[in-house]
């Protein structure tokens, strides 16, 4: 009976690593409550593109600090804006800098978990930009 529970608890164990499939030398990015964004850390940033390939978003960015440190997180909103298609708020959240470098890089993030097709509402230093999400 021991080995039979045993097997089944490596068998769970083995098909929900299988299920988490990850994009990678992507980031992961935090979903939370919209309110609760107000409370994040922003740096002034530059969306210079975006590009996205299946669920990879990569970023091009420009900001001032001290290096390409990749403290980088992207911020999506858990409620969507009824719309068609849905939106949701999006920030890009990483601690002030103190330093005076223009920084100019690309920083992907997998968006796997994201499975309908949404907008996102990313601010942006030059005001919102309008990142479209597809299934």
């Amino acid at each position: 009976m021991r080995q039979i529970v045993s097997a089944l608890i490596l068998l769970v164990l083995m098909a929900s690593k299988c299920e988490k499939q990850t994009i990678e030398g992507c980031l992961d990015f935090e979903l939370i409550k919209t309110e609760e964004m107000q409370n994040m850390p922003q740096n002034g940033f530059v969306l210079n593109s975006y590009t996205l390939e299946g669920k990879k978003l990569t970023l091009n960015i420009s900001f001032s600090g001290c290096g390409d440190n990749q403290d980088q997180k992207l911020i999506v909103s858990k409620e969507m804006i009824k719309t068609l298609p849905p939106k949701r708020d999006a920030i890009l959240s990483f601690p002030e800098q103190m330093c005076e470098a223009y920084i100019t890089t690309d920083i992907c993030y997998d968006l796997s978990v994201l499975k309908e097709k949404t907008v996102l509402l990313l601010q942006t230093e030059k005001g919102i930009e309008e990142v479209i999400l597809k299934p």
